[in-house]
This record gives structure tokens, sequence and C-alpha cells, in this order.
């Protein structure tokens, strides 16, 4: 086995026989090896074979002997965002996104994740076995053919979270922080379960958010430029999923997150946003059975609870605010609207 000082003066000689390469500022720039694996060694007997130019075969092995880990410092840098589209995007698969979209499945929790009517992007978290039943009214007979929902909702920006670093938008997926702490707002959201425990409907947590940032089917492209948009469209989606992975593990709480990311009718302050969590909860209430309902398997038909409903958000009209859409947003709902300050101060 060749030791390390005799692979330091193999190099050396090397660089006499190749100086007219150019590989010999790469090489004698370099510091004397201190240690050496098997597989380093063998990058050496590849490197005096190999039929490259031979700069390129001398960086290739300076790599080798750099690293200490599976991924070197380079790759880092330029790793791009999972493969993670219900879309037509551009397939641009390496084996650092592969890494990072194991990650991003793993990150993402007990949320599952679906794309609605095209642009928007629906997510139902829980960690309960039966989450219906944590919300739902034992008082409501079993056969009625209607019930009616109460929905605790909320906008996410300027709301729920805010940045860590101070900036208007978040700098990467660990970005962020419950804007009132997260002991007062579950104390909250929690307190507000306690006191429609005994109401006539059943009670949802909705998070509605407008995320224009995200897109969900990026043009198909082959350019340079398109790829990268593309690229960049995808870590913005990995690092809102991953992030509200983290939002909801503290909170503990089925909840809905629908993010409207284009100008349509489900974009605040239009109600597409409620039509979905209306039908989706339909769909996860079991269907009355034959000897309840005149028809095999009937569909229960849920209305939003006005009375005992409620949306907290930023965006209400007041100086510095934004916009108006979310206070627009309850009045097109016809409930109650409360600010951040108001409803957790």
């Amino acid at each position: 086995m060749i030791v390390d000082y005799e692979l330091a003066r193999l190099f050396r000689y090397l660089l006499i026989i190749k100086r007219s390469s150019g590989a010999s500022k790469l090489l004698m720039s370099r510091p004397r090896v201190t240690t050496s694996t098997a597989s380093q060694q063998a990058t050496l007997t590849k490197f005096l074979t190999t039929k490259k130019e031979p700069k390129r075969a001398l960086e290739d092995a300076n790599n080798n002997l750099d690293s200490t880990s599976s991924v070197t410092t380079r790759d880092t840098h330029k790793r791009p965002a999972p493969e993670d589209f219900d879309g037509d995007g551009i397939a641009i698969e390496s084996g650092a996104m592969r890494a990072m979209k194991s990650f991003a499945k793993t990150s993402s929790g007990p949320i599952e994740w679906t794309v609605q009517a095209k642009s928007v992007l629906f997510g139902w978290h829980s960690d309960l076995a039966s989450p219906i039943d944590t919300f739902s009214n034992p008082m409501i007979p079993k056969n009625n053919k209607s019930r009616t929902v109460a929905v605790a909702g909320f906008d996410l920006d300027g709301t729920l979270i805010v940045t860590k670093t101070g900036y208007s938008f978040a700098r990467d997926a660990n970005d962020w922080k419950f804007k009132f702490g997260e002991s007062k707002t579950l104390k909250k959201i929690k307190s507000w379960l306690d006191e429609t425990a005994e109401c006539h409907s059943d009670r949802i947590l909705v998070i509605f958010s407008n995320q224009s940032g995200i897109v969900l089917s990026p043009n198909a492209s082959t350019s340079k430029k398109a790829k990268k948009q593309v690229d960049e469209t995808k870590t913005r989606l990995w690092q809102f999923k991953t992030k509200l992975a983290a939002i909801m593990k503290p909170l503990g709480l089925p909840c809905y997150i629908i993010a409207a990311t284009a100008k349509d009718e489900f974009r605040k302050p239009q109600i597409g946003m409620w039509r979905l969590v209306k039908e989706a909860y339909e769909r996860q209430l079991p269907p009355l059975q034959e000897s309840e309902s005149e028809g095999l398997n009937e569909q229960i038909e849920v209305d939003l609870d006005p009375e005992n409903s409620f949306f907290v958000g930023d965006a209400a009209g007041r100086k510095g605010d934004h916009s108006a859409v979310d206070k627009q947003f309850a009045k097109n709902l016809g409930i109650k609207f409360y600010t951040p300050e108001q409803f957790f101060r």
C-alpha cells in the first residue's frame, strides 16, 4: 500500500511530466495530503491511466481527495429543489435533487397535498386517527341530510407567522416564527374549540392564503432561462410545504391548508377556496346509509355556520396594510372578521 508521503511525491513527479498541460498551477497550490483512503488511491491510479485531458482528470482527482462527506460544498450550493409538481414541468433530475425530494416527502409529515382546479394547493393535516370525530358535534342526528360547519379561518403570512429575518418574504423554509408566540397561538385556537363545544355545528380549522409566488404548472421550455425559473419555482413550492409541516407540528390539530396561486375565482377576496373546503369536508363525512335515506349512500350536504365562524387576517385596509382582501373575504362569506392583534391579544 502506497503511503501518503509517496502519493505526494508521485503527484509532483507527474507534474514534471505534464507541465505543458496547464495542470502545474493546480497541483502545486494544493497542500500536502495527510490522509488517504482506498478510494482515493484508486482515483490516483485512474488518473495515471485516463485518456481525459490532463487538467480535467487532475481536477477530478483533487475533488475526490478533498471530499469529507457524500455531498461536496459545490453540490450543496447548486442543489435544486425536488421534482414535486402535478402540472407539466421540466424534468431536471440529479442525485442532489433526488436527495432533497426524499427529504421533502419526509418533512411534509402528515399533510396530504393535492392540486385542485389546477391553481389551488390543497392540504389536509391530521395527527389523529379520526380527525372528523374530534370536531363533529355528537348531538347532530346521524340521519341528518345536512349539517352546518363553524370555521376558524386564518391568513398565513403576517397573521399566524412572520419572518425571523424581518424581511417581507421568507428567505428559506426555516425563516418563520409564530407572530404572537407558539404558546399563545395554540391557546387562542383551542379556546375557540372550547367556546364552541356546545354549538350545533361541526368545527374546522382552515388556513386561507394567497400565494402568487408558487406556480403549480410551469411552462415547459428547453431554454436555460426557463429551466432556471422552473427550478426556482419548485424550490418555493418545496419551502412552502416544508414550512407548513413545521407550523402544523406544534399545533397538533386537524386543519385544512388552502393556497390560491393564481388570480382567479379562488384568490381572496373571492370565496372559491371556501367552496373547495366545503366539498372536501362533505367527501370526508360518511354518507347516509340506505335505511337512513331515500337513496343508497346519499351524500350529506354541508353549509357554513356564520354565527360561530370567523376569519383572522392582516390585510384589513388599515394605514400601512397592503390591501383589504382579508376583511373583504370575511365580508363575502358573511362571517366575523378580526385583525391578528384583535384576536391574539
